[in-house]
């Protein structure tokens, strides 16, 4: 994956695509599992799925919406967690954000390509939409 520092990191673009997923949060999710567990496979697979299709739907979003991914998958896990919980994303992450980061590594596998990008700076970027 190449992200250019003059990427523009556009994280709305990326909340737009996640209501692709929706659905997730109504998942009925007991004490001790989570979202990816075996139980929910068909349920991961068809938000997968809805996704690519959201990213393959809208051609003019699709790099928007792949840059921001990417971008938030290179972050190490303390600045992942202070962005993705400052973000509006649908997801029962049930206060486990690596649950989280795997759903999005699934996304990106299921939709893209590598997503780590050599040399990932995250400061380097201009990023809009970021809430603190």
């Amino acid at each position: 994956m190449r992200l250019p520092l003059s990427t523009v990191i556009d994280l709305e673009a990326f909340e737009g695509a996640a209501l692709s997923f929706v659905s997730l949060i109504d998942l009925p999710i007991g004490e001790g599992e989570t979202a990816l567990d075996p139980r929910f496979s068909a349920e991961i697979e068809e938000a997968v799925d809805r996704f690519g299709r959201w990213a393959s739907d809208r051609p003019e979003s699709e790099p928007a919406v792949r840059n921001a991914l990417a971008w938030l998958l290179n972050l190490d896990p303390d600045r992942f967690e202070r962005v993705v919980t400052a973000m509006d994303l649908s997801f029962p992450v049930r206060g486990d954000l690596r649950v989280l980061r795997r759903f999005l590594e699934l996304l990106w596998d299921g939709t893209f390509a590598d997503w780590r990008v050599r040399g990932f700076d995250p400061d380097a970027y201009e990023v809009r939409g970021l809430r603190t």
